[in-house]
C-alpha cells in the first residue's frame, strides 16, 4: 500500500517526479538510476518484464506536486528536486533544489527496482552496458551469504553481496513502492521494536 495519489498509467505523481531528478551532480548519488523511465502499468503486484531498471530513490508530495527527492541531511530533512525554476528552490549544476522539513511533506515513498536472480530476491541497482550483453547491477536480498557466493555475488561489505549478470537471468522485475513515515519520529519508533 502506497501513500502516492492514484492516476492513469505513466501519469502519476513519482512518475512526472522522476524526470525531475538531477542527473549530473552529487546529490545524484543519493538516488542512482532514479531518473531512468519507468515503463510499465502501475497496477499492485504486476509483475512486468518491459521494465527499465531505476535503481533506488525517493519521491515526496509537497504542497501538491511530486519531487524526487533525498532525506538529509539529517533525518528530520528532505531535500527536494526540480528540473525547473519553482518558488523556494535554488538552482544547482542545472536543477534546482529546497531543504524542507521532513514534517512538511504530504508523503514520502521510495521507489526500487526488484527481482529474482537464481531463485533468491534481489535489488537491482543499476544497468551496466559496458559489456557485450546488457546486464544489470544487483545486490543480494536474501538471507545466506552462503547462497549468494554461491550464485556469483562479490562480498562488497559485511553482509552486502553484489553482481553484475545478463539482463535476461533476471526473472519477475517490478517497481516496489515503499511508503516511508514522513514523521522522523516515526521510523525510530519503528527501529525500537
Amino acid at each position: 500500500m502506497t501513500a502516492c495519489p492514484g492516476g492513469p498509467p505513466r501519469d502519476r505523481p513519482y512518475d512526472r517526479a522522476l524526470s525531475r531528478a538531477p542527473r549530473h551532480h552529487a546529490d545524484a548519488a543519493a538516488f542512482p538510476g532514479i531518473h531512468k523511465g519507468i515503463h510499465h502499468d502501475y497496477g499492485a503486484g504486476r509483475v512486468m518484464s518491459d521494465i527499465e531498471p531505476v535503481g533506488l530513490g525517493f519521491v515526496a508530495g509537497h504542497r501538491g506536486q511530486a519531487y524526487a527527492a533525498a532525506i538529509g541531511p539529517d533525518n528530520d530533512d528532505v531535500v527536494l528536486f526540480s528540473e525547473s525554476p519553482e518558488e523556494g528552490f535554488t538552482q544547482a549544476a542545472g536543477y534546482w533544489r529546497r531543504q524542507v522539513p521532513r514534517a512538511e511533506l504530504e508523503w514520502l515513498t521510495l521507489l526500487r527496482t526488484v527481482g529474482v536472480y537464481g531463485g533468491e530476491p534481489c535489488v537491482v541497482l543499476d544497468e551496466d552496458d559496458t559489456g557485450d550483453v546488457p546486464g544489470l547491477h544487483i545486490a543480494y536480498a536474501g538471507h545466506s551469504g552462503v547462497r549468494a557466493e554461491a550464485l556469483g555475488y562479490w562480498l562488497v561489505d559485511h553482509g552486502a553481496y553484489e553482481v553484475v549478470v545478463s539482463r535476461d537471468e533476471v526473472q519477475s522485475v517490478r517497481v516496489e513502492r515503499i511508503s516511508v513515515p514522513i514523521r522522523p519520529d516515526a521510523d525510530r519508533a519503528a527501529g525500537d521494536a
